[in-house]
């Protein structure tokens, strides 16, 4: 029975949790901030989103890997990104081309 009551608790205090990282950014104002700071912050997604996924492209367990499928693969996607200009022709090809090396040179 305790160990429900901590669950429980366990639960709503990480709900609690979520909802506040989620609503407090909505709350705060960003109209008297400095010009700087707001230009900055415009750079946070990608500078999140290269730290999740460059590791996983480059690191092969311990250690740096530049001729793995999905290197090679990133490199095709920025090419084929640069020259269509389309996000959906860029998924697609890369997929196709992931597929391609993988099965056949690695």
């Amino acid at each position: 029975m305790a160990e429900e009551k901590t669950l429980i608790i366990a639960i709503l205090l990480a709900s609690i949790l979520t909802y506040l990282i989620r609503a407090l950014p909505l709350q705060i104002s960003t109209k008297n901030w400095p010009e700087w700071i707001k230009s900055s912050l415009e750079f946070l997604p990608v500078a999140i989103i290269s730290a999740v996924i460059i590791p996983s492209i480059v690191i092969d367990g311990y250690k740096s890997n530049f001729t793995n499928a999905e290197f090679i693969t990133t490199i095709f996607a920025i090419i084929v990104a640069i020259y269509s200009k389309s996000l959906i022709i860029t998924i697609l090809l890369s997929l196709l081309f992931l597929m391609l090396v993988d099965n056949y040179l690695f």
